[in-house]
């Protein structure tokens, strides 16, 4: 039989993040703006395109200490300097931990934006 005899097995992999609904995460964040608006160039740009209502999709993914590892965009804007904006701002807001049994553990969840302006 190959192998040292009495090395320690190697660790589990960590487990993969939990999916969580939005409003139990919403619960554990301590900082940040949640009402991200477009630039006024893209204000302008969502006018003259005669659009009244943007939604823009993303996934958010916690660490155990309640940091940012991860936003992926779902479902664009469909305006580009908009979008990377949602993005910018999303990586400043804070959490705490989130808890399951009384441990920390890493999370995603869907963040959905809806922006609504007069046409």
């Amino acid at each position: 039989v190959g192998g040292v005899v009495g090395a320690p097995p190697p660790p589990p992999p960590p487990a993969p993040p939990q999916n969580v609904p939005p409003a139990l995460l919403e619960g554990s964040r301590i900082s940040g703006d949640k009402n991200i608006v477009p630039d006024d160039a893209t204000k302008k740009a969502i006018a003259a395109d005669g659009k009244d209502k943007l939604v823009g999709s993303y996934k958010l993914c916690l660490d155990a200490q309640g940091s940012i590892s991860n936003i992926a965009q779902l479902k664009g804007t469909g305006y580009p300097a908009y979008d990377a904006k949602i993005q910018r701002e999303m990586r400043l807001w804070r959490y705490r931990p989130y808890m399951v049994n009384g441990k920390s553990v890493p999370v995603c969840t869907a963040v959905t934006f809806i922006y609504s302006q007069k046409p």
